[in-house]
């Protein structure tokens, strides 16, 4: 199973989900698509009111389909849970609000010959192939609040070039103009 996938709505929202999961899983639009494990489908409830969207895949996360799982996976999870936020339909209650979490690139981008990590980076070709995938999500899930987790989701979802310097003051600019 590549992700946990949970709806609060009819059928027909799952079945047009199903055929976005089937393009992901057929995508061969960059270099990262042979690179090996599951796709990132996304994990959380559909729709959500707040979305976190990541980076890409770690070797954890590459093996199980499922978006941070790892160490760093784990620390946000527990703090979802501190926060009242819930990726599982099963334990909402009044007092708790709807998660969905993906990321950036659906593929696991493997690491560089001379990287001393497990994982890459993802490369601007995936990146532009991934973003058709990552707007889909963000349409099925509706979120009232969308969390980017890093620098290439922020870049990706508020189209910011990679020549231009990232500070918070044009974050929060952009964010405010996007309103």
């Amino acid at each position: 199973m590549n992700s946990i996938l949970q709806f609060q709505q009819e059928n027909s929202l799952r079945e047009k989900y199903a055929g976005l999961v089937a393009r992901i899983n057929g995508c061969k639009a960059c270099e990262f698509h042979s690179s090996g494990g599951l796709r990132d489908i996304g994990n959380g409830i559909v729709p959500s009111n707040i979305m976190f969207v990541g980076e890409a895949f770690g070797c954890d996360e590459k093996e199980q389909g499922i978006p941070f799982v790892g160490a760093t996976g784990q620390y946000l999870h527990q703090k979802l849970k501190e926060s009242h936020i819930s990726l599982d339909i099963n334990s909402l209650s009044e007092n708790k609000t709807t998660g969905f979490i993906c990321n950036t690139i659906c593929c696991w981008p493997p690491p560089d010959e001379n990287s001393k990590s497990q994982n890459g980076k993802p490369s601007e070709v995936s990146i532009n192939a991934c973003k058709t995938h990552l707007w889909s999500k963000i349409c099925f899930v509706q979120p009232k609040i969308i969390v980017t987790l890093g620098e290439y989701s922020t870049r990706t979802l508020l189209s910011i070039s990679w020549n231009e310097k990232l500070r918070m003051a044009d974050f929060v600019c952009k964010a405010q103009e996007r309103n």
